[in-house]
């Protein structure tokens, strides 16, 4: 599966179903991968692979249009990391501090 900034990752564990999701997920205008069941793990070690190495600057530049919601997300990126938020890897450190615990909570 290759990058896309909206994308999901559909497993076909052989339903004649997962051709209508995969058509209905593109309509609503969302990249969609099918990935048999087999190589599934694979697809999504690729998916997980490119979140860690990825930038936060190229995610959010990918995802939202003004600067200042760039910059609320981008924060956490950045903070204790001494980086930009265009060094690879940052994409990782924003969300592990937009959904990481805080004191065990």
């Amino acid at each position: 599966m290759t990058a896309h900034p909206d994308s999901i990752l559909i497993v076909d564990f052989g339903s004649q179903v997962t051709q209508l999701i995969a058509r209905r997920v593109r309509e609503a205008g969302v990249y969609s991968e099918i990935a048999p069941f087999s190589a599934a793990a694979e697809a999504y070690e690729r998916l997980l692979l490119d979140l860690m190495t990825r930038s936060a600057g190229d995610m959010l530049d990918d995802r939202f249009e003004h600067d200042l919601v760039k910059a609320l997300f981008g924060f956490d990126a950045v903070v204790g990391n001494y980086a930009s938020p265009y060094t690879p890897g940052s994409a990782y450190v924003m969300l592990h501090h937009a959904f990481g615990e805080v004191n065990g909570k």
